[in-house]
């Protein structure tokens, strides 16, 4: 999955870099969204999309996201301020 995120498909699904992808796309919706909106955005997903979203937002290679992997009902805390982002696990 991290190694080779072109290319594993884990139980047929999507590639790690599709999934990562579609992450991406929803967060940049979702924040022009609440430019005209709330400030406080809450979602619910599988730990492979934010895993991969944590990722991407702070510029990591796929083999560094493993901190933000999340277990059965853990959550995380993605603060964007001034164009400094901070993640709590």
């Amino acid at each position: 999955m991290l190694e080779q995120p072109s290319v594993f498909r884990p139980g047929g699904g999507e590639t790690t870099e599709e999934v990562a992808t579609r992450a991406r796309q929803w967060w940049q919706e979702a924040i022009v969204d609440s430019e005209n909106a709330s400030s406080t955005i809450v979602a619910f997903a599988h730990s492979g999309s934010i895993t991969s979203l944590c990722g991407n937002l702070l510029g990591l290679p796929p083999l560094e996201w493993t901190p933000y992997y999340l277990k059965p009902s853990q959550h995380l805390v993605i603060k964007v301020s001034a164009n400094k982002i901070e993640i709590e696990v």
